[in-house]
């Protein structure tokens, strides 16, 4: 699950924000997926996505650092959360050595996987 950075596409007619799209990569740079990242009642959720298990890149925009390249690895049969937006992981000092993924700008995006 990805949430990028919200955008407003139309702002006469959309009253709600939505995630703006994203693609997954394989770590050599062949694009696997691109994500129009829009789902849910009023289109305010990010999409759920199935993978493999396996190691990619997602390049997609970041609230307050633009667009943004960041490794993930999937797991089988594990959810794996990328926080582009910086609201659905907690954004607090990391409780383990190195536990969390940042940005530059200090928001946190993921959590290493040993």
């Amino acid at each position: 699950m990805v949430y990028t950075a919200t955008e407003v596409n139309d702002q006469v007619d959309a009253y709600y924000p939505t995630h703006s799209s994203y693609a997954i990569y394989t770590t050599d740079g062949k694009l696997v997926r691109r994500v129009g990242n829009r789902s849910g009642s009023f289109y305010q959720d990010p999409v759920p996505v199935s993978l493999p298990q396996g190691t990619y890149k997602i390049k997609g925009r970041a609230t307050n650092s633009g667009e943004v390249t960041v490794p993930v690895v999937i797991e089988e049969k594990k959810t794996t959360v990328v926080d582009l937006e910086g609201t659905n992981l907690p954004q607090r000092k990391p409780t383990g050595a190195g536990q969390w993924i940042r940005l530059p700008d200090g928001q946190v995006i993921g959590m290493r996987v040993e």
